[in-house]
């Protein structure tokens, strides 16, 4: 694992933290452990990013049930956490794709042509 990997991991971990406490705080008014959060969202992402991603939401899903938030709670937490970590993944490996290609960094360039991108979207047909 090289350095821009270990930065990418670093910066795909925070974003989901962010986005699990916001949605905490914002939806429930709770103010749970920060080390239990950060736990919880590098635990999810690596579930999320190596296993499944309908597996890490039914770990957040668990987590959130220890924390005792009413289903209403549970439910609207969950889904912003998880589409934030979507967003922020985006964006994180959009801006390391653009930096990659831009400066030659092998395993990061952008290596295909407008024809196998279109080929993708059709479903590779």
């Amino acid at each position: 694992m090289n350095y821009v990997e270990v930065l990418a991991w670093i910066l795909i971990i925070t974003a989901y933290y962010t986005f699990l406490k916001t949605g905490i705080e914002v939806f429930t008014y709770k103010h749970i452990n920060r080390l239990l959060l950060f736990a919880a969202a590098s635990i999810n992402t690596i579930i999320s990013l190596k296993v499944s991603m309908i597996l890490g939401f039914l770990f957040l899903i668990g987590i959130l049930l220890i924390l005792k938030l009413r289903p209403s709670e549970l439910i609207t937490v969950a889904l912003t956490a998880e589409m934030g970590f979507l967003v922020g993944l985006i964006v994180v490996m959009f801006v390391f794709t653009t930096v990659g290609t831009m400066y030659h960094i092998k395993g990061f360039e952008f290596n295909m042509t407008l024809k196998e991108i279109l080929k993708q979207a059709r479903g590779g047909r």
